[in-house]
Order: structure tokens, then C-alpha cells, then sequence
């Protein structure tokens, strides 16, 4: 459904009581087109007008606006404000956050103690009233046997890529640096006894899945982060949210910030050996999933532009899989990762 500025200012009238002054539409991510909004009375709002890609039937719509509700009633701050919800229109409006992405190392680094207090404060918040409702994040799997197993589902839906170059590179080189993945996780199946064992329940923690500096803001007026973007949240594997924040491509963490992150959050979320151990063995096999969500542009029920930006999309999304391939084996090779995991 294409949303309009009119139905927009109907559904906030209506809900909220507000004249919209301005509709102002913004950039948006894949999955969703977004407007700011400015009333008569100067409140400003954010909506979100939800695309489901066909094939897809993840409630991010839903899952999201439940989510923030959840940690606003448990006095979470650090978020948008959950304002209403209308299915029908298949838009949900949330309080407006001004402010800016930090990109540079310097910024990063002094934000990073409160990001972390954040993803912190959603562990603590795993034996509260409410959360038991959430079911996993997008792609949580909570055993080294299941994330090898979403490797390969990904792999399955990327041999129907319709552009050339990429089925050649995912049946080449992709391929190639899957199988030495795989000579990874091999290799260390002696010394790792839980490789078909899942996570327990109490060990798992609360993650909005998708998250990293790209889905943080810092607020103009206070300096304070705001944390947005909660469409898959839900229950996750800590090892997969250490290692998502610093592999993300939107806007990635410093290269020298990496090794201060993780030894923060294991400190911080108490990480034993076997979870030192477990960072050690999924750490590459994350790395590597990136590289595959990167060519998420490629699936054919992604296509929804024209041919012309598509073709250039594709070149763009294809360049960084292949950098961040190469960035992969050189990790792998020199095994960093691993000293960031050793026991103090």
C-alpha cells in the first residue's frame, strides 16, 4: 500500500487528536518508507510506513512497536516513544528523535559505555513480566549447528540470484571462503563439546538483533544515545550481539575500537570460558553471514526498483561482499579475534 501524506495526517488526527502542520518524507531502509511530522502545536512525530518483501513473514511492524512499548512500561528511555499503532494503514508513529550517527572513531569510543549499558540493561530485563512474549530475534540461533544451518539456507536463496556476477562469485569465491569456514569450525569440534547444543533460555538475552552504530542515534539536544530500529527484536545469543555490533556495514565500528568492545561486553555480560569459546568459533561464521546479507539486494523478491538503480545497487552491494570477504580471510589468517577472547 502506497501511504500518503493525507493518510498519514487522517491516522494522527485521529489517534492523537493533532492537526499535522508538515509531512515530510525521508530516506528509509528497505523494509519500510518514513515521514517526519510536525503538528500545529509543535510536537513532532516519526512514522514508519511498513514494506513486506514477498516471501517474508516476519511481523516487523508489529514485533517492533511491541517491543518499545515493553521497555517503555519498564521505564527504558534510551528509545522512541511508542505512540500508536494502525495495522490497517500498515504504519506505526513513534515520538521524533533529532539527531546524528557517529561515524568517527573518537565519537564512537566515548559512546561506546553507553551502548553497552543499554544492551546491559535489556539482559537484566530477561526474568521481567512481559518478556517471556517475544519469541527469538531475526535469525537467532542458539547452537553452533543451527548458525552453520542458516549459512547455508542463505546460500540456497542466493543460487537463485538473477544477476550474473553474483551467482558467479557466490559459486567461486563466496564458496571458496565458506569451505574454509567450514575447516574452521572442523578443526576446533575436538576441543568444543557443544556444537549441537542449544544456548539454555537463561543464558540468552534480549537484543533488538539488528544492532550496531547504524541504529544508533546521539540526540541533539542531550548528547544521550537513542537506540532505534527494533523491528527483530527479541531473544538472541549475547555471542551474536557482541559480534553483530562490530560487523555491521552501515555504519561500522572503528577497527580499533573491535577489541575494546568485546572485552567490554564479556566483562560485562559475564562471560565464561565457554563463551570465550563459543565467540572464537562463530565470530568468522557471523563475519561471514554479513557477507551474504549484503547481497540481500540480489534475491529476487528485493527487486522493487528500477532496472537502472537496481543494476547499480547491485555493483555497489556486490563490492562490499567482496571486501568484506577479503577482510574475513585476513582475520582468519591472523587469528586477532582470538586474542580479543583470551581468559584475564
Amino acid at each position: 500500500m502506497n501511504i500518503t501524506a493525507s493518510d498519514i495526517e487522517s491516522a494522527i488526527r485521529k489517534q492523537t487528536g493533532e492537526e499535522v502542520e508538515t509531512v515530510s518524507f525521508v530516506n528509509s531502509g528497505a523494509n519500510s518508507r518514513a515521514a517526519a511530522v510536525t503538528t500545529k502545536n509543535h510536537k513532532r512525530f516519526f512514522v514508519k510506513a511498513h514494506v513486506m518483501p514477498q516471501g517474508d513473514e516476519r511481523r516487523r511492524m508489529e514485533n517492533e512497536f511491541r517491543s518499545l512499548e515493553f521497555l517503555w512500561s519498564k521505564g527504558e528511555r534510551r528509545i522512541p516513544e511508542p505512540v500508536f499503532m494502525d495495522g490497517a494503514l500498515g504504519i506505526s508513529v513513534y515520538s521524533f528523535v533529532p539527531g546524528e550517527h557517529l561515524e568517527s572513531e573518537k565519537k564512537q569510543a566515548a559512546k561506546l559505555g553507553e551502548a553497552l549499558d543499554f544492551l546491559a540493561g535489556l539482559q537484566a530485563l530477561r526474568s521481567k513480566s512481559g518478556a517471556d512474549e517475544f519469541g527469538p530475534a531475526s535469525e537467532a540461533r542458539f547452537s553452533v549447528a543451527g548458525q552453520k544451518q542458516l549459512i547455508e539456507e542463505r546460500f540456497g536463496q542466493l543460487g537463485v540470484a538473477e544477476n550474473d556476477a553474483c551467482a558467479a562469485w557466490v559459486r567461486g569465491p563466496l564458496a571458496d571462503g565458506w569451505r574454509r569456514i567450514e575447516g574452521h569450525l572442523a578443526g576446533r569440534m575436538n576441543d568444543f563439546k557443544y556444537y549441537d547444543v542449544e544456548l539454555p533460555k537463561a543464558e540468552r538475552t534480549l537484543s533488538p538483533s539488528d544492532v550496531g552504530f547504524h541504529n544508533l542515534l546521539c540526540e541533539a539536544e542531550t548528547g544521550r544515545l537513542v537506540f532505534i530500529d527494533f523491528e527483530y527484536f527479541g531473544w538472541d545469543d549475547p555471542v551474536k550481539t557482541v559480534s553483530d555490533f562490530m560487523l555491521q556495514p552501515g555504519v561500522p565500528l572503528a577497527d580499533a575500537l573491535r577489541p575494546v568492545w568485546a572485552k567490554k561486553f564479556f566483562k560485562a555480560f559475564g562471560f565464561k570460558r565457554r563463551d570465550l569459546e563459543r565467540f572464537v568459533l562463530l565470530y568468522p561464521v557471523f563475519s561471514f553471514k554479513w557477507c551474504l546479507i549484503m547481497l540481500n539486494a540480489f534475491l529476487p523478491n528485493r527487486s522493487r526498483v528500477s532496472a537502472g538503480v537496481r543494476q547499480a545497487l547491485f555493483g555497489q552491494q556486490l563490492a562490499k561482499a567482496e571486501a568484506a570477504l577479503e577482510g574475513l580471510q585476513k582475520q582468519i589468517k591472523t587469528r586477532e579475534y582470538e586474542t580479543w577472547a583470551e581468559m584475564s
